[in-house]
């Protein structure tokens, strides 16, 4: 499984909103492992960070969520 970060705007949900878009983010896939997400309301984003077993099937899934990110990237290398 790979790792992906993916930015998304959330600039009109309510935080009632954001906590059902996370919800239904984190239903069961087979491919698909939502990890964390952090959300800034005052910015109007959401990051998430996935496992997937590639980047076409994260798309899919997002897709099939209708949710429209700005950009994803592949987490190769991670440090503290």
């Amino acid at each position: 499984m790979h790792r992906f970060l993916t930015s998304t705007v959330i600039a009109c949900l309510t935080r009632q909103d954001i906590e059902l878009l996370i919800g239904d983010l984190k239903s069961p896939s087979n491919s698909i492992t939502l990890e964390h997400a952090w959300a800034g309301s005052t910015d109007g984003k959401l990051l998430c960070l996935f496992a997937a077993t590639d980047r076409a099937a994260l798309e899919a899934f997002l897709k099939a969520k209708r949710v429209h990110t700005e950009w994803s990237v592949l987490v190769d290398m991670e440090f503290d």
